[in-house]
């Protein structure tokens, strides 16, 4: 059974990615997961499991989302909670166990984490990257780094923080964010992005094949072109020729 509810969202949602007007909620089942939590003002949140949609919300002003009676089976699991603020700077993405549900199941209190966003993927050795993303205002965020410790910083009074990673030696690094609010951690994401640092040499090589690939696209969109405008010539010329084609067999019968 797939139940939709369309609600109108007030025009601080003008700008998200997603359903802009609507909240939807496709669940299927008997039974019924209401989700509760806070993450940065006006962000989407979008509930799924295993990659199957479940429901969309907004989170308001405060950064309250309310997921309330998503119709589930009784087999699920887990289910996750991608977050994308209302910038579209980033976005996080959280999965929460969930034991088998017979009848009804409450997750509430979830604090998000942060969403995450990069300037660059890629940078020559020794350049420096920013990160940033939004959470709670007031929050105070952690940019994780694996394997080589963290970056404090504070959320201004939107939620948006930013920081960066400066003189970057050759390798990949592998980021995530957390926050805390008073005493409330939020949950640490699943999703990861990461930016790589390269030689100056290895820099040249991807510039020449991203400009080859560039190329490439450019060429075969021109024959593409080219191909169908010729299927069209020949169309009209046969088109021509069958009209006075047919022209002189009148005038031959007159």
């Amino acid at each position: 059974m797939v139940l939709i509810q369309t609600f109108v969202l007030n025009s601080y949602a003008q700008e998200f990615e997603i359903d802009r007007d609507v909240n939807i909620e496709a669940g299927v089942g008997d039974n019924f997961l209401t989700v509760s939590g806070f993450i940065s003002p006006f962000a989407s949140v979008v509930m799924d499991t295993k990659g199957q949609f479940l429901a969309s919300t907004v989170a308001d002003r405060e950064g309250n989302f309310f997921f309330k009676d998503v119709r589930i089976k009784d087999t699920l699991e887990n289910f996750c909670l991608k977050a994308v603020d209302i910038k579209r700077v980033g976005e996080s993405t959280t999965c929460i166990q969930a034991k088998p549900v017979l009848g009804r199941l409450e997750k509430n209190g979830i604090f998000l984490p942060p969403t995450i966003g990069l300037s660059r993927r890629r940078v020559t050795e020794g350049e420096s990257v920013s990160v940033f993303g939004y959470t709670m205002p007031g929050a105070t965020s952690n940019v994780n780094i694996e394997g080589r410790g963290y970056i404090t910083v504070s959320a201004d009074s939107e939620g948006y923080y930013q920081t960066k990673l400066e003189d970057l030696r050759r390798g990949k690094y592998v980021l995530y964010a957390t926050a805390r609010l008073e005493e409330k951690k939020s949950l640490i994401p699943v999703s990861r992005v990461d930016v790589e640092a390269i030689s100056g040499g290895a820099k040249i090589i991807v510039l020449i094949i991203e400009f080859l690939k560039w190329l490439w696209r450019i060429v075969t969109t021109f024959i593409f072109v080219w191909i169908i405008l010729a299927i069209l010539i020949l169309i009209l010329i046969l088109a021509y020729k069958l009209f006075f084609a047919k022209k002189r067999r009148k005038k031959q019968k007159k």
